[in-house]
């Protein structure tokens, strides 16, 4: 009787919580139009091959507690990446920084596994040459709700009514050329070492739309 008490309490216990599943494909070979009608190439996170990855990539939504398998496939021509979850408490292994954790070979699998920590709003990006592979689009959105269910910015936080999620980034058109983005660098690098322009952004985004 004991143990059947028991099983029921831990089933109650889990109830509240779930497993979410993220699979998305590190890509080099991307394009983007632009607002001045012109087409660029970029890297990014694409949640499939049929497309090209959007910018910002894929929106990842958890609640908090819940247990987060992320499955990155890296289909890029011969290039490392990463998942860092930027401003999210993980451990270190999960952390996605490539000297510190793993990084991910072409054609390789690498699989980040968290449980969702405090809610907010968070963002996601490589951490290889991240000067470079950070313009170039690879970065996106996480969103972490509270574990009540509430509409608050997180347990106990500020109410809200209605929620609209705005991306802001920028774009210098020039570091997207293939010169700047298939340019060598140490992808095992404490720091970024590799040599580029001077960053002039000329195009403002928001949500991915230019302007």
């Amino acid at each position: 009787m004991r143990r059947i008490l028991t099983l029921i309490l831990l089933f109650i216990a889990l109830g509240n919580y779930s497993q979410v599943n993220v699979f998305l494909i590190g890509r080099t070979t991307g394009e983007k139009v632009i607002a001045n009608g012109d087409t660029i190439r970029v890297y990014g996170f694409a949640p499939n091959l049929g497309t090209h990855p959007p910018i910002p990539g894929p929106l990842i939504e958890a609640n908090q507690g819940d247990s987060v398998i992320i499955d990155f496939w890296n289909v890029s021509q011969l290039h490392r990446h990463t998942i860092h979850l930027h401003g999210l408490d993980v451990d270190q292994q999960n952390d996605g920084v490539p000297m510190l954790s793993f990084d991910v070979d072409h054609m390789e699998h690498g699989w980040y596994r968290f449980k969702a920590p405090h809610a907010g709003t968070y963002l996601y990006h490589c951490h290889v040459g991240s000067t470079l592979h950070l313009q170039a689009g690879m970065y996106g959105p996480i969103i972490i709700r509270p574990s009540d269910g509430s509409n608050t910015t997180w347990d106990g936080g500020y109410a809200f009514d209605t929620e609209t999620m705005l991306f802001m980034s920028e774009i210098d058109t020039f570091w997207h050329s293939d010169s700047i983005l298939d340019h060598d660098h140490d992808t095992l690098a404490m720091h970024d070492s590799l040599e580029v322009p001077v960053y002039n952004p000329d195009f403002f985004l928001v949500n991915g739309l230019s302007d």
